[in-house]
Parts: C-alpha cells; sequence; structure tokens
C-alpha cells in the first residue's frame, strides 16, 4: 500500500484536516492516510502547552474522525513516546511498524508554507532520505507550487509526464543537500483552524459544522475548550 503520514496537534480535529487527507487518497492515489497526533509540538515545546488539549482526548477525537473512513488510521506513536514529537523519529517509528506493508517511502504529508523553513527542522536531511513529501494549499500562501530557480533546483514540472499526472516530481528545496521527490496536492483551502475553533466555543460562538459530527458531540459532552 501506498502510505501517507499526517502529523499535527489536532487541538482539535477539524473538516479541514479530513478535506486535505481525502485529497491525498482521491487525488494523488494513497492507499492510506495515518494521523498522528503530537504530543508535545517542538515548534511549541513545554512553554507552548497551556493551550493544548491532554493527548489522550485528541487520539480519541480523531479516532472517531476517521471511523467508517476505509482509508484513515490514527496511530499514538508520539503520545507512547512522550516528550517533544520529532518528526525524525516518527518516520523511523513508520518505516518500522509498516517494513514490508508499503510500497516504497512514505508520504510526508505538510502545508506548502513550511518549505522555506523545512532545512531548520531537526534532521531535516534525514527525513528529506525517509520519506518523500506532500505539499499542501494553505490559505493565504501565494507561493504553491513553488517557483523554480537556484533555491528549489527544477522547476514543478521538471520530472512531470502527462502520462502519470500523480508521479512526483523532485526539488532541491532551501537548505538541503539532497532532491527530494514532491507531491502537490489540490487540496481545498478551507479557512478554518483549530485556533479558531477554539475561541469560538470558549467565546459561545458558532462552530458545530467546522469539525466531524462525531467530534462535536465528543467536544459537546465532555465540555473541552468552554475555558
Amino acid at each position: 500500500m501506498r502510505l501517507a503520514v499526517f502529523g499535527g496537534s489536532f487541538n482539535p480535529p477539524h473538516i479541514g484536516h479530513l478535506a486535505l487527507a481525502d485529497a491525498v487518497h482521491t487525488e494523488l492515489g494513497f492507499d492510506r492516510v495515518l494521523f498522528i497526533p503530537t504530543h508535545i509540538s517542538p515548534l511549541k515545546g513545554v512553554k507552548g502547552t497551556e493551550a493544548l488539549l491532554d493527548a489522550s482526548l485528541r487520539f480519541e477525537m480523531l479516532s472517531l474522525a476517521a471511523e467508517d473512513s476505509g482509508f484513515l488510521m490514527v496511530s499514538d506513536c508520539e503520545i507512547r513516546r512522550g516528550g517533544i514529537s520529532y518528526t525524525a523519529d516518527t518516520l523511523r517509528f513508520v518505516l518500522h511498524e509498516y517494513a514490508g506493508k508499503i510500497a516504497g517511502k512514505p508520504a510526508l504529508i505538510m502545508g506548502a508554507d513550511w518549505i522555506p523553513s523545512f532545512h531548520l527542522w531537526r534532521n531535516a536531511e534525514e527525513i528529506a532520505g525517509n520519506a518523500d513529501l506532500i505539499l499542501a494549499r494553505r490559505p493565504g500562501f501565494a507561493g504553491f507550487p513553488p517557483d523554480a530557480g537556484p533555491d528549489t533546483g527544477r522547476g514543478p514540472d521538471a520530472d512531470k509526464t502527462d502520462a502519470d499526472p500523480r508521479a512526483p516530481v523532485r526539488l532541491r528545496l532551501p537548505g538541503l543537500e539532497r532532491e527530494v521527490p514532491v507531491f502537490f496536492v489540490d487540496n481545498p483551502e478551507l479557512q478554518v483552524s483549530s485556533s479558531d475553533i477554539r475561541r469560538r466555543i470558549a467565546s459561545g460562538k458558532s462552530w458545530r459544522y467546522l469539525v466531524p459530527e462525531p467530534v462535536h458531540r465528543y467536544i459537546r459532552k465532555r465540555g473541552l475548550y468552554v475555558q
């Protein structure tokens, strides 16, 4: 099977997450999309966990969102590992856990707006060697696909053929020594974010249809994000 890895805080998971996963499945032909909720994001660190819901609750919400999809899976590997969740560590786990079960490398889903700073991620070269990249559209980010030029190596159509529109292109991303196989997914650019949903819940504003219905019921039943 072809496996795509989708990591994040998912605090809470919302329709934008599911729409992106569905685009990867439908348009790029990945058989499974594996959601992996972070324990602690390296971008926020321990001091940034005040607004982060307990990992077990976020895992349960993701599991509810993935039910009956036929292609979504959820892993608690970062939660069980504890500490700060680094992508390189997670990919090592995925490669071990799914050895012999996946075709080629796993692919890492990320917003295209991360490209300029991807080389600053911990063990970025290792990540680029262990996974292909799937670049998703992000609202308000104009640089998609990345322009050709000295910072990105060859242009986004350099290695594509008309016969295989799902094939990746090879790009040299800023700050990396190697060319990386990159997929571009034309996902819906939904103006929805977890932080806005939390704000809406806390302030008593409308939010019901920004999350999957099972997640909505879960949040309401437990009174999450009300303060």
